[in-house]
């Protein structure tokens, strides 16, 4: 592995927290109905760029660590950063989708 690569990882992450960052905070100035469509793009905000890292990873080195189970992989860990986010912002999906989705 090069330093070319991890450069270019550690761009897409930030990339990615900084998208998901600024869709959450858009979010939670609007209306509490709205606030669902928000967690589900920063969710696939987070599958999008982890996504993006396997591919740089499969098109630099012409392989893939997960090749069977890439988009299992790659499913669980944008799940994973969507919970990370809301668990940073004192929030779980769960108590969220409780809280907000209409009755």
């Amino acid at each position: 592995m090069t330093i070319d690569f991890f450069l270019a990882a550690i761009l897409v992450l930030f990339i990615q927290y900084a998208v998901v960052y600024l869709f959450i905070r858009m979010g939670s100035r609007w209306s509490q109905s709205r606030s669902v469509g928000f967690y589900a793009i920063a969710a696939l905000v987070g599958t999008v760029g982890f996504s993006l890292i396997f591919a740089l990873f499969k098109w630099y080195f012409g392989y893939t660590f997960v090749s069977a189970d890439f988009e299992f992989a790659r499913n669980c860990l944008g799940l994973l950063t969507f919970m990370m986010i809301s668990k940073i912002y004192g929030l779980m999906p769960v108590e969220f989708m409780v809280r907000h989705l209409p009755y």
